[in-house]
């Protein structure tokens, strides 16, 4: 790391290798706001302020201008108050998205207003598309409508603000009630399609569940660092070992199989797969580079080498029969050119981007597309498509498409018909050629599937699905990476395969024990296929390295549908991550990721699965990452980790109420949670300053500094007392880290000097001493108030 005077870090060397470094370089102006940063390639951000930019109400306030490496420019406009009003960003003089943001006496987000434009060339205003909150006299979310449509969600609280009751469009409301540590004991609909009961140990691990609908029975052990050690459900049961440091060690499967798991230091070294009689079947074994990359994969089929770029992207992929290069990239990070070999011959790929990053061309499969500003799909291969006043397609060339009052697909063409939950998780799905259902357990993970062809239950190590079980047999098996989204190995009907995925972490090819190719594919970007070689070979995971079923890809949290590249139903954390709730990876599959349907990542940043194991980080373009969100961002906790923001493309601001609770006072748009946060539990995915976040302890220096809590898990605050009249005189808050540049793990956000402050504060800014109790803020004039 290096710094400028200020403090403020310029330069950060991330290793790759002991002689490879990927090196970040930043210049910051006086006032401590970002000028430029660099990637290691050398493509630059700049970013521009006006400090007197005059509004259309005559207010003086500031305007950014941030330039991407292609020149190209994203203009925020602040408010009076220091909030963004307005986002627009343009394609040279043409501007190709708007959005503007309204708040109340409070500081609450009530309105976000986008204007939806044609991106084909004309720059046509199809129309406007908002979002409209109304809040309660508590701050909380009382409801949230889309507009024009006027599709509306109404939400409950009690008194310790706990979501008591939520209204969806269609009128079904889903109830929830908690036992006295907070935990969620009941969650009902009035349709009778959701009942569960929930059971928590004091730490608040779900220990027992029970769908009173389905009849299925939950049932987990943690041991005492509440690390999940056995888990029941329909009939079958896994366990799990742990090392020292967390990483699982062992799994026991039910057919009383096993892996096991052998790491150095940090890394992953060595996976074994053992049979029922602890006899060895095969073992796949792993190297790293410094940052985690997986650079070498032996198995015995042989070795599959990859290699990273400084931006930590997967540039090449090489084994004896099938070889992937991903030859050119823009400034901004998007594929232009990818090459790949199989026995099928060598194919070389062009693609093309809009202005907003998404794919337009992709030269393998022959498919244009062209969008809108919310990203709504308008023409696929010169065949118009239709949308509503939602973000949604309600015609094609194939073809009519029909929602019900949720939003979830319900007849597509009117030959396939879908149903869904309360929860808009899909349980059925008919077609000519029967039904085929779905069942959930209480984490909302698909665990039993019912085809015309016969039923299987799913095998879960967390969050991820690893196999199946039919007739107490292991029909299929995939031996994955616990710390990254790698297959190692898969097995079929008994037998013993090992994946090829390429760069994209689609499963391309299947390598028998002597290495040659038993089947092979290609892909588009949004998951059509050709597939190759021994077609009766039935591999589920393919697309994204997910299930696929039923003509769908299976996300843990809802179901791709690579015919309509969009997903099938809504956003189950709603308008967290932009206002259409059916883009599929913002239409750029090649530069972000989805690993469970609700979040998008920069692909670069995340090199990690969210399984047991966490998530493993590397580097990133800080052109395209402008910030990061850590910690635990949703009630199931399956995202402990990193969230990257998209300066161009992320929704908006965050609102004024996004204290502690890291769902603002507002339902968890997540499938059955089995706990749900409220304003007293901290999160360190909250990134505000709490209402109230005083610790029980002063912690000081000896320079009347005071220093962050160690052991705090997010947002919090420091103070001291007077010890005669035990009032608070001094207090400092911080919050997580968001500077990435920054080694620090906390970053101050304000400040109180009261009384007894035996110095005085001398403002630079203001010129002047600062004798009477004051805040350090940013907001006010000065930086005190």
């Amino acid at each position: 790391y290096a710094y400028d005077i200020q403090g403020n870090q310029i330069k950060k060397s991330i290793f790759q290798t002991q002689n490879t470094a990927s090196t970040y370089t930043s210049k910051y102006n006086g006032d401590g706001t970002i000028q430029w940063s660099q990637d290691p390639l050398g493509h630059t951000t700049q970013w521009h302020y006006d400090h007197h930019h005059l509004n259309s109400l005559n207010q003086i306030v500031l305007k950014k201008t941030i330039l991407d490496p292609l020149g190209r420019a994203t203009i925020e406009t602040e408010d009076a108050h220091h909030r963004i009003a307005c986002r627009k960003i343009y394609e040279k003089e043409r501007c190709v998205s708007s959005t503007e943001f309204f708040y109340d006496a409070a500081g609450h987000l009530t309105k976000e207003l986008s204007q939806v434009i044609n991106l084909t060339g004309s720059n046509q205003v199809l129309r406007e598309y908002a979002v409209i909150r109304k809040y309660n006299n508590r701050g909380l979310l009382k409801s949230e409508t889309e507009w024009p449509a006027e599709k509306k969600r109404r939400y409950t609280y009690d008194g310790m603000k706990r979501l008591i009751k939520e209204m969806k469009p269609d009128g079904v409301e889903l109830s929830y009630t908690y036992d006295p540590l907070g935990n969620t004991e009941t969650l009902i609909s009035t349709d009778g399609t959701i009942h569960y009961e929930y059971l928590h140990d004091i730490h608040g691990n779900l220990r027992q569940a029970q769908d009173k609908v389905t009849g299925l029975i939950q049932t987990r052990e943690f041991d005492s660092c509440d690390r999940l050690l056995t888990e029941e459900y329909n009939g079958i049961r896994i366990s799990f070992e742990y090392d020292p440091l967390d990483r699982v060690i062992c799994v026991h499967l039910p057919d009383q199989s096993s892996v096991t798991y052998i790491y150095n230091a940090c890394h992953l070294k060595h996976a074994q797969r053992f049979d029922s009689k602890k006899r060895s079947l095969y073992s796949v074994s792993c190297e790293s580079d410094l940052q985690g990359n997986l650079t070498h994969l032996t198995s015995p089929a042989g070795i599959i080498k990859t290699c990273f770029d400084l931006l930590q992207r997967p540039i090449s992929i090489q084994s004896p029969n099938w070889q992937c290069t991903l030859d050119k990239f823009d400034p901004v990070g998007n594929l232009l050119q990818m090459t790949i070999e199989d026995p099928d011959g060598k194919e070389h790929t062009g693609f093309a981007y809009d202005r907003l990053n998404q794919l337009t061309e992709d030269s393998s499969f022959g498919n244009r597309f062209l969008y809108d500003s919310l990203g709504n799909c308008l023409s696929r291969n010169e065949q118009p498509q239709t949308n509503d006043a939602l973000p949604i397609i309600t015609k094609t060339a194939q073809g009519e498409l029909h929602y019900d009052l949720n939003g979830n697909l319900k007849r597509e063409y009117g030959k396939i018909n879908y149903s869904y939950d309360a929860l808009n998780r899909l349980i059925t799905r008919d077609d000519q050629t029967g039904r085929t259902t779905f069942c959930y357990d209480a984490l909302g993970r698909c665990v039993k599937i019912e085809e015309p062809s016969g039923t299987k239950t799913l095998l879960y190590h967390d969050m991820q699905e690893i196999g199946s079980i039919s007739d107490s047999q292991l029909l299929e098996f995939r031996l994955s990476h616990p710390q990254q989204e790698q297959t190692l190995a898969i097995e079929l009907d008994q037998k013993i395969y090992y994946p090829i995925q390429d760069p994209h972490r689609n499963i391309s090819a299947l390598q028998n024990p002597d290495g040659t190719l038993a089947q092979w594919a290609r892909y588009s970007p949004f998951g059509e296929i050709a597939l190759s070689g021994s077609l009766e070979l039935k591999n589920p995971w393919r697309y994204a390295n997910r299930r696929e079923i039923a003509e769908l890809v299976m996300f843990a949290y809802r179901f791709y549908h690579p015919g309509l590249i969009r997903w099938l139903t809504t956003d189950p954390i709603g308008f967290k991550d932009g206002l259409n709730l059916y883009r599929y990876v913002r239409n750029n599959p090649y530069s972000y990721r989805d690993p469970d349907g609700r979040f998008v990542f920069v692909i670069p940043l995340v090199v990690g699965t969210f399984g047991a194991s966490g998530i493993v980080i590397s580097g990133a373009t800080i052109g395209t990452i402008a910030g990061t969100i850590a910690g635990t961002c949703l009630a199931i906790g399956v995202y402990q980790g990193i969230k990257s923001i998209d300066h161009q493309l992320d929704r908006g601001p965050k609102e004024p109420d996004e204290k502690e609770n890291p769902t603002n006072g507002k339902p968890p748009r997540v499938p059955i949670p089995p706990k749900i946060p409220h304003e007293n539990k901290k999160s360190a995915g909250s990134l505000q300053v709490p209402k109230e976040g005083v610790t029980n302890a002063a912690k000081s220096s000896g320079r009347n500094r005071f220093v962050p809590d160690a052991n705090a898990s997010g947002a919090h605050t420091v103070f001291r007392k007077d010890p005669l009249t035990n009032k608070v005189t001094h207090y400092e808050t911080y919050r997580p880290q968001t500077n990435p540049f920054d080694p620090k793990p906390w970053e101050s956000i304000k400040r109180y000097d009261g009384p007894q402050h035996p110095h005085k504060h001398y403002n630079k800014n203001l010129r002047e001493e600062i004798l009477t109790p004051h805040v350090h803020d940013p907001s006010c004039p000065g930086g005190i108030r």
